[in-house]
């Protein structure tokens, strides 16, 4: 008998021990998977904020993000008023999906011009740049209109060439959960297909959503006037301006520009 518990203490000890190793093996996995989101989060913020560095950009006229969403109209001129967004949705990534490059015209790739390059293949090493397509769940419409009964959006975005990489990309992309979305669907970089949205700054303003309703804006530098403009953004702040009345802000140029 003494036998008998002598085994049966060694086994339930073991049974401890094992199962000790099983959730340290589970902790140490989460712990991997957090670590490889955060460097995948890491590297899409650098490469975008690296890429979208090299374009010039005006002073932006909205002066909050308040002021992105759609009853907030710009009128130049005797131009019809119109928002600077055509939607502005509150979700997640739930996909990121291979869209097509754009290479250089005198390389002699044949395609059709969109933008500022000639349409080639996703992977083809001709591409300048290249596109992927974004399947964002839609958690909430702050302002604008999807279509009916749609609970998804496709967004365009543009990163770099075949030398970017696009799994990194893709993984963090995702990895920056629940963002809000200013978007406009007239973008010319996505004329090729007609349902893409697009980031109204290519990708600047993707804004995650912090767990106290905060957004952050990580594609911008500190010292941007865009990031000055959108200190201080929150989703409740949002969706308290989405239901104010509409008013327009009269714009004047200033040197050929359209200036506040």
């Amino acid at each position: 008998m003494r036998t008998i518990k002598h085994h049966l203490a060694i086994g339930c000890a073991l049974a401890v021990v094992f199962a000790s190793i099983a959730v340290g093996c589970g902790s140490s996995s989460d712990d991997a998977t957090h670590a490889s989101s955060d460097h995948a989060r890491a590297y899409v913020i650098d490469h975008l904020k690296t890429r979208l560095s090299a374009f010039t950009r005006l002073r932006p006229v909205y002066q909050s993000a308040d002021e992105l969403l759609s009853n907030v109209r710009y009128v130049q001129g005797d131009r019809p008023a119109r928002a600077l967004t055509d939607v502005v949705v509150v979700g997640t990534i739930r996909d990121v999906r291979p869209g097509y490059g754009f290479a250089d015209p005198s390389t002699g790739a044949k395609g059709e011009l969109v933008g500022d390059g000639v349409q080639v293949p996703f992977n083809s090493p001709d591409a300048l740049w290249r596109t992927v397509h974004l399947t964002i769940d839609v958690d909430e419409v702050l302002s604008g209109e999807i279509p009916d009964g749609s609970r998804q959006i496709t967004v365009g975005l543009a990163i770099g060439n075949v030398n970017t990489d696009e799994e990194h990309v893709r993984d963090g992309l995702v990895a920056l959960g629940r963002t809000v979305w200013f978007l406009r669907n007239d973008s010319p970089v996505f004329a090729y297909e007609s349902t893409l949205y697009s980031d109204l700054e290519d990708g600047r303003l993707i804004a995650p959503v912090a767990s106290d309703g905060s957004l952050s804006f990580p594609m911008l530098e500190n010292g941007d006037p865009a990031a000055v403009a959108l200190r201080g953004a929150t989703l409740p702040r949002l969706r308290a301006a989405a239901d104010r009345s509409s008013r327009t802000v009269q714009l004047h140029q200033d040197g050929g520009i359209w200036t506040r």
